[in-house]
């Protein structure tokens, strides 16, 4: 949910962690969506795993530039999607039942 709520508000490029910006990254901190603090193999799979706190990715290796390109694309889609001017409905999966609790949040991130 922070995560979600987070680049949304601020916008994918915002760096993950507050302090952090235009030459304060670590080497993988370049641009936010894309920040990740840890990248591990998947045991008994060849899956890698990258994650922040914010975020995590169990299937794709973000350090891929393909992958990056791909979910490049995928964002820049998603922000044009008010664009038109209609009504959209905005469907999530809840991690658990706590962020039920904090619709409200995600619904004003979504509608600002």
């Amino acid at each position: 949910h922070e995560g979600l709520v987070h680049f949304l508000r601020k916008g994918f490029e915002a760096p993950a962690r507050a302090g952090l910006g235009a030459g304060g990254q670590r080497p993988n901190e370049k641009h936010g969506f894309f920040d990740f603090t840890t990248r591990k193999p998947v045991p008994g799979t060849e899956l890698v795993m990258c994650r922040s706190h914010l975020h995590s990715f169990w299937h794709d290796d973000m350090a891929d530039p393909a992958t990056k390109a791909s979910y490049s694309a995928r964002i820049e889609g998603f922000e044009r999607l008010g664009s038109a001017g209609k009504m959209l409905l905005f469907v999530r999966a809840v991690a658990t039942t706590a962020e039920l609790a904090r619709a409200d949040e995600l619904l004003g991130a979504l509608t600002k």
